[in-house]
């Protein structure tokens, strides 16, 4: 049975007693796409125009360099790696050096419904250093509130508990990053990409690790997806996007993960990496019971 349960933060929606998603967006349902009207990602294909509304691109001087999505109405979620300057473990890009571009499918079409918003503040997980990928998740507040339309619309988050309710399941990576892992032949997509990935089971995941011999920590706060053979992928740019599934029995789409990291870009036995949302939903909903709070306060004054 699925039923809705209205917080002053937010929509859950339990299914057979466990919680699904969350819904943070305070008008409007998450997780849907309009009539459409038509990573890089190694080996996938174009997404369709509208296809996954809530996606977003980062960028810094007018130029992509991460993906997004947004959560709610002055929300976006992405990788904290991505925010990272490359000076510290704790040095990020300041707020006012990053817009969000919503509403695009096409970066080089100057005609679409897209629109930039300034990036207020950024919050990265307390947990984060950068250049090591636990904890690889941030929140991207946007100085000001975005309205829904056929071309922006809020992302669902996953709130599955269960470990391993997606494995062997399949789910839909999407970024505008790169076709090939060597950037000397590869070249960045302006067109929005989507691949469809397997999912794959943790142990079994860290197990194809070794075998290849990298080391990489793969914990349980995190997604693995890909295939043995390789050859589909997210890539460089693709970092921040959403990892997203079909909500059983229904149209909607929910974001389950936010690329993060791996070794290379669609290698055999080396499947990509992702920070799995909903081991983050109680950090997500202090920051936004925090906000709120600090709102309330301001109209106080």
């Amino acid at each position: 049975m699925i039923k809705s349960l209205l917080y002053s933060w937010a929509t859950i929606v339990v299914v057979s007693g466990d919680k699904l998603f969350k819904n943070y967006a305070k008008h409007g349902e998450c997780g849907r796409s309009p009539p459409s009207i038509s990573l890089r990602i190694v080996g996938g294909e174009q997404a369709k125009k509208t296809e996954f509304p809530w996606m977003v691109s980062l960028t810094k001087r007018g130029g992509h360099f991460c993906g997004g999505a947004i959560i709610s109405e002055k929300l976006v979620v992405t990788a904290a790696h991505c925010l990272c300057t490359g000076l510290g473990d704790d040095d990020f890009f300041p707020a006012k050096s990053i817009k969000i571009t919503l509403g695009q499918h096409d970066l080089t079409d100057k005609n679409s419904n897209a629109y930039n918003v300034q990036v207020k503040t950024i919050i990265v997980h307390h947990g984060y250093v950068c250049k090591v990928a636990k904890d690889d998740i941030a929140l991207l507040e946007l100085e000001k509130e975005v309205k829904w339309s056929n071309h922006v619309a809020p992302a669902c988050v996953a709130a599955v508990k269960n470990q391993n309710e997606f494995d062997h399941s399949h789910a839909t990576v999407a970024g505008w990053g790169w076709n090939a892992e060597d950037l000397a032949i590869g070249r960045r997509s302006d067109s929005l990409q989507k691949a469809k990935l397997r999912m794959i089971n943790l142990d079994e995941c860290r197990q194809w690790y070794r075998e290849q011999n990298k080391h990489l920590d793969i914990l349980d706060s995190h997604l693995c997806a890909g295939y043995k053979n390789g050859g589909i992928d997210a890539c460089w740019a693709d970092s921040g996007g959403p990892l997203m599934k079909k909500i059983h029995n229904t149209d909607q789409i929910m974001v389950i993960g936010v690329v993060s990291t791996g070794r290379g870009c669609g290698r055999p036995n080396l499947p990509g990496i992702y920070t799995r949302l909903s081991d983050y939903i109680p950090w997500m909903d202090h920051i936004i019971d925090g906000m709120k709070r600090m709102h309330r306060n301001s109209k106080k004054l």
